[in-house]
């Protein structure tokens, strides 16, 4: 990380976006991998680090679970999303560099908030349980398909349930929705509640500290997110 960085978002007044690399997710409940794994065998937990720069200028990493998958024979277009893990755990059952990120776990702050006006990272948010039916359900609509059905003339044929699609991603929708409220507000009460360690660091001098150089691993994308 660079001085201009570093100077860049204490001018600013926001959050600058830095860099990020890619871990095999080995915090999650493997109970939780293990019951997704039974319909979407190829599924791979992922991790991504996030490193920022405050306005203050003190450094922020952040971790967001990522919902990967092997696909050794990606979509015409897609060659070029594999993500590039920073380690490759011994015994990795896929080919690492066939893995694809499909959604990151996080919840971005509404456009007009105070965290949206100072780009702040966007809230973290847990996998657990829901995360297990969310993705049965989304798989479930692809197993729907085209279902077993009569023409008018009682005829067995192929029709799409679209209103039982449409159904079930309603009410994903509204899953998604509170557990994304749920991580914005508990990200909110962290942040109203670590002022001492704010205080300590200031009266520590350490508030402005000489930005190290940026870790290699990590890529300098010199934007912001």
């Amino acid at each position: 990380m660079d001085m201009e960085i570093h100077e860049s978002a204490r001018a600013a007044g926001c959050f600058t976006y830095v860099g990020e690399e890619f871990y095999v997710d080995d915090v999650i409940d493997p109970v939780i991998v293990k019951e997704i794994r039974v319909f979407d065998p190829n599924y791979v937990p992922l991790l991504c680090k996030r490193l920022y720069v405050s306005p203050l200028g003190m450094i922020v990493n952040k971790q967001y679970h990522v919902i990967g998958r092997h696909i050794e024979f990606p979509q015409e277009g897609y060659e070029t999303e594999n993500v590039r893990l920073a380690i490759v755990p011994k015994g990795f059952p896929f080919n690492p560099d066939k893995i694809q990120p499909l959604r990151t776990l996080c919840a971005n702050w509404p456009k007009g908030s105070p965290e949206w006006i100072i780009a702040a990272p966007p809230a973290e948010v847990k996998p657990g349980k829901w995360l297990v039916e969310q993705m049965q359900a989304v798989h479930k609509c692809f197993d729907l398909g085209p279902s077993i059905g009569k023409d008018k003339k009682g005829r067995t044929g192929r029709q799409t349930t679209q209103d039982k699609l449409n159904e079930i991603l309603h009410a994903e929708e509204k899953r998604d929705e509170k557990v994304m409220a749920e991580a914005m507000a508990d990200a909110r009460y962290r942040a109203r509640h670590n002022w001492r360690q704010l205080k300590e660091a200031w009266d520590q001098g350490r508030i402005n500290p000489e930005p190290p150089d940026a870790p290699k691993p990590f890529v300098d994308l010199k934007g912001s997110k």
